[in-house]
């Protein structure tokens, strides 16, 4: 017996009613003791497996938590997950991706490991191989071994450009896949310098072993390099097309906080390319498989086989009223918090990602909406990130405007810095956005937010028609505002960084926002 199943009495457990009365609904806190026990090499405190790897989290809605790993949730999510979603993908394309074809995989900093007591500790994408990442990609080895994110993304870049053969693009996330295009559009040149000269310009942050390395597969092809420069000198509309002719498809999470990346790369880079968001992945469990065989869906199976979930509505998740419920019981439609109980010693644990129910029949079927921090509780109802991404969304449409991010910050605590800029005796929300030329917006455009937010959200235009808010305040940012904030708060180049949406706390994120206003 565990140390932890003495506790709550495991032995006295025999159906889901004994479960539900003896063990308590848990969060991070409660494990850190333990976490530190399973550190120092004590056995059977969580789990009776072994645990071999510490996941750490990004860090995005407070301090890194640290996850136990066994080797059964490791294998388990390699052997069972990884089929399903190649035989997804083979499906979505209407068997093209059977077709063998080069890969270009968008990871970075894999060696980027710790330890904690001897035991391995650090993102959970540092588990990916490079070696084995190399046998179906283009980039060598020591390209994901590389921390500095724009080195990275130029080496990525150098090798993919060069092949003009890549049939499918892989990463994490949809914001590492629209960073690597920022990144080409603004330094096209000096990409296709290195293609043609077949060596890494010096001004890259590497190492001198990797370096060497990556140089010794490269080689002068001036004909390609003018072939890229061509490319570059026309629009960027379809551009990963006109690059790949045989691209079929980008897989990567598109879902939740990264809609945006994505949806302004389908705008303009990756106009009629097939995006797969093939799962939804937190340290503590693989929840969902990707539901449809539709391209840019990001509809998600639950994945039952893999951990015990239960559910807590959202209205009772957002003020920790804690009544869990079976995935029988949830009704379709209404959004609430995942909990898992999974086979590395977490137990009715409370994983903040919300979600909202699209089917119970013959699938229980879901779709990602938000972090429960995520969420603005304004009279009773809930302002979500997801419903905040939707209005700025739908406004960029009707203002035929590409907005690349944005955060909002709720003005309802009085805020010396914003005062400074911005005065109102109403309590209001501030959004900061930027456009994906860098470029403002007139006082009629800035309208249009508050215009669609009171559409949307029904408490806050009954706030407005009383005078207890006032409108919305738009800021646009200068180019490339975002990027330099996310650089700022990302930790050890860590590529499972969320931007935070709602910013209720740090003043210093609101002071960098308003310094680079337009």
């Amino acid at each position: 017996m565990t140390e932890w199943g003495k506790k709550y009495k495991f032995n006295s457990i025999k159906d889901y009613d004994d479960f539900y009365k003896l063990h308590p609904i848990t969060e991070y806190n409660d494990y850190s003791d333990y976490i530190y026990k399973i550190s120092a090499k004590r056995q059977n405190v969580l789990s009776k497996k072994d645990v071999i790897y510490f996941a750490k989290t990004s860090g995005t809605t407070g301090k890194p938590k640290i996850i136990p790993v066994t080797s059964e949730m490791k294998r388990y999510g390699m052997s069972n997950i990884g089929p399903i979603i190649m035989y997804n993908v083979y499906k979505g394309t209407n068997g093209k991706s059977k077709t063998l074809h080069r890969v270009l995989g968008l990871y970075y900093g894999l060696n980027n490991i710790g330890s904690i007591k001897d035991i391995n500790s650090g993102a959970v994408v540092c588990h990916l191989r490079p070696d084995r990442l190399y046998k179906f990609g283009v980039t060598p080895p020591g390209g994901f071994l590389i921390a500095h994110e724009k080195s990275a993304l130029h080496v990525h870049a150098v090798f993919a450009l060069r092949d003009k053969d890549i049939g499918e693009i892989n990463a994490l996330f949809a914001s590492t896949v629209y960073y690597f295009w920022k990144y080409l559009d603004e330094h096209w040149e000096l990409v296709c310098s290195d293609i043609n000269n077949g060596i890494l310009n010096e001004n890259l942050l590497i190492d001198d072993k990797i370096r060497k390395e990556l140089n010794s597969q490269l080689s002068p092809n001036r004909k390609r390099a003018l072939e890229i420069k061509s490319i570059f000198n026309g629009p960027r509309e379809e551009l990963a097309k006109r690059i790949w002719p045989n691209l079929i498809a980008v897989k990567m999470i598109t879902s939740g906080t990264f809609s945006i990346y994505y949806k302004a790369m389908k705008k303009i880079y990756m106009k009629n390319i097939d995006t797969y968001s093939l799962i939804h992945s937190c340290n503590e469990c693989h929840i969902g498989i990707g539901a449809e065989l539709a391209p840019d869906s990001c509809v998600y199976i639950l994945n039952a086989n893999y951990a015990f979930f239960e559910f807590i509505h959202e209205k009772d998740a957002v003020i920790n009223r804690l009544i869990p419920i079976l995935p029988s019981d949830v009704t379709i439609g209404e959004n609430y918090e995942v909990v898992v109980t999974n086979n590395s010693g977490l137990y009715r644990y409370r994983t903040g990602d919300l979600i909202t129910i699209v089917s119970k029949k013959p699938y229980f079927t879901y779709k990602l909406l938000n972090r429960r921090q995520s969420v603005l509780n304004v009279k009773g109802r809930f302002l979500s990130e997801n419903t905040i991404l939707e209005i700025v969304e739908l406004t960029a449409i009707r203002l035929n405007k590409i907005i690349i991010d944005t955060i909002l910050i709720p003005n309802i605590r009085k805020s010396t810095i914003v005062e400074n800029y911005y005065y109102s005796s109403l309590p209001h929300y501030i959004l900061f956005i930027e456009l994906i030329d860098g470029g403002n917006l007139t006082r009629e455009e800035k309208l249009m937010f508050d215009i669609e937010l009171r559409k949307s959200f029904n408490v806050y235009d009954k706030l407005r028609q009383n005078d207890e808010m006032d409108k919305i305040n738009v800021i646009c940012t200068r180019k490339n505002t975002f990027n330099n904030l996310r650089q700022i708060l990302k930790q050890e180049n860590n590529m499972a960084f969320k931007m935070p949406r709602l910013e209720l706390e740090r003043e210093d994120i609101i002071q960098f926002l308003i310094e680079n206003r337009q």
